[in-house]
């Protein structure tokens, strides 16, 4: 029983101290890499760039506003901080670990909104967040839906389990693969095809954000007023979008918001050319020359501010 025992915790701790290694690797080589979600991430925690305008929001910032094309226009530097599916508590994380970087303090953020996102709290791949679990920012705003991080705070051995083959290989991929040339569109991630929709408008039932998604948007206002931050909420366009523009008691809490903490609104769901099919991926992602159209409009936007 004794030599059993000992057998068994000794294959114990090799399993240990080889998933401690594994896991450790893979998430080194995730900080090195440059693509998907873990390059604006490592941009985020590890780069000092300066910045003069920030993008925010889910795939609507993500994959619709292009920063090389906003910048050649603008003259800024920007960078795309979109994320799939982020909700607004996201945005204001992310917004606070930048503020909290070494990156220089932004003149412009530019909040996307989406009507059905704000009030939605949750995070969609919470692994993404796993290998930059020792900085405080990220760690509390993960902890708060997701306790797989607090595991592996305590056993980061256990790491290894958490990612899936994709993430896997990104690890993989940045371990063994020069990511210097790797061209990341600082954010951007463009979209081809056309639109895939057959329904093109939205419920013309009235939105208004919930009282934490509220709260969350004023955090995100006051970071930007303490820090002299012009703030810029801005509403998409989307394919044949429903009859009004932004619903009215939507509209009337981004108005309360302006108000009260001088922020600036633009309302684009009815861009001139959200008509064009064409243009689309879905209802309401632009494909990538649709983004390059849409950014040239809203960096003339952004330009008649100056």
């Amino acid at each position: 029983m004794k030599r059993l025992l000992l057998y068994l915790g000794t294959l114990l701790t090799v399993f240990i101290a080889v998933s401690f290694i594994a896991t450790n690797l893979l998430e080194y080589g995730l900080k090195l890499q440059r693509k998907d979600s873990f390059g604006t991430l490592n941009h985020l925690t590890a780069n000092s760039e300066a910045h003069d305008v920030i993008f925010l929001g889910s795939s609507l910032a993500k994959n619709n506003l292009d920063p090389a094309v906003f910048d050649s226009i603008t003259g800024f530097n920007s960078y795309n901080f979109g994320f799939y599916a982020a909700k607004i508590d996201q945005n204001r994380m992310i917004l606070e670990r930048y503020l909290s970087s070494s990156h220089p303090a932004p003149k412009m953020v530019v909040l996307v909104l989406e009507e059905n996102a704000v009030d939605t709290l949750y995070i969609k791949f919470p692994p993404q967040y796993y290998p930059y679990r020792e900085d405080s920012i990220i760690y509390n705003y993960v902890a708060g839906y997701d306790k797989g991080i607090w595991v592996l705070h305590y056993a980061p051995f256990l790491g290894i389990t958490q990612y899936n083959d994709y993430v896997k290989k990104l690890g993989i991929e940045g371990l063994f693969s020069s990511m210097k040339n790797v061209n990341n569109h600082k954010g951007f991630d463009p979209l081809t095809g056309i639109h895939k929709m057959t329904t093109t408008r939205f419920s013309d039932k009235n939105i208004r954000i919930s009282e934490k998604g509220y709260s969350e948007m004023e955090r995100i206002c006051v970071l930007c007023r303490d820090q002299n931050i012009k703030l810029v909420f801005l509403v998409p366009p989307y394919y044949y979008t429903r009859k009004g523009a932004v619903h009215s008691g939507f509209a009337d809490q981004l108005a309360a918001l302006r108000d009260k903490y001088a922020i600036i609104i633009m309302d684009h769901t009815t861009w001139p050319q959200h008509v064009q099919k064409s243009l689309f991926y879905d209802k309401a992602h632009l494909n990538e020359n649709g983004a390059r159209l849409y950014t040239i409009a809203f960096s003339d936007s952004i330009r008649a501010l100056k």
